[in-house]
């Protein structure tokens, strides 16, 4: 992934990951904010439904004269109870499958951020340190001494 140049193209190459993670993480966002928002919707559609059940079963209840009436909307509440049942379903779906996972790309692309932050910084230092040994090569080259005393690696790393 990385290329080998010039201060100028790490800063490119720095640039692009980051505005590619800046782009999936402002995407997955609006997805998120959307689907939510229709997750929501689904809910109170369900909720809706389950009104229109008791309301129909209320009705059914109080009929006392046309018995086969009374009858038949018992039966469609039921089955519009099973249509709510589903719809209850898809909202523990969506908010379950969609919705959450979703959400947590934000951590994900903070996470990815910081990594090539500290990726480029780690490269920056040892590009940094290697323009220090060529640096010292140059001034004196047959001073091994002083060559091998330059430090390469930071005493953390070790």
């Amino acid at each position: 992934m990385f290329f080998i140049g010039s201060h100028s193209d790490r800063e490119k190459e720095a640039k692009f990951v980051q505005d590619r993670i800046d782009a999936v993480e402002k995407h997955f966002a609006e997805l998120c904010t959307v689907f939510a928002a229709y997750t929501r919707k689904a809910a109170r559609l369900r909720d809706k439904n389950d009104e229109v059940v008791k309301t129909i079963q209320i009705y059914a209840d109080s009929e006392d004269i046309n018995r086969s009436m009374s009858s038949c909307l018992t039966n469609f509440a039921n089955t519009l109870g099973v249509v709510g049942d589903y719809r209850d379903a898809e909202v523990q779906r969506l908010n379950a499958k969609v919705v959450v996972p979703l959400s947590q790309y934000q951590n994900t692309c903070k996470r990815a951020k910081e990594n090539v932050r500290n990726t480029f910084a780690a490269r920056d230092e040892e590009l940094k340190r290697k323009r220090l040994l060529e640096k010292v090569r140059e001034e004196n080259p047959k001073n091994q001494q002083r060559i091998v005393s330059v430090p390469l690696f930071n005493d953390s790393c070790s």
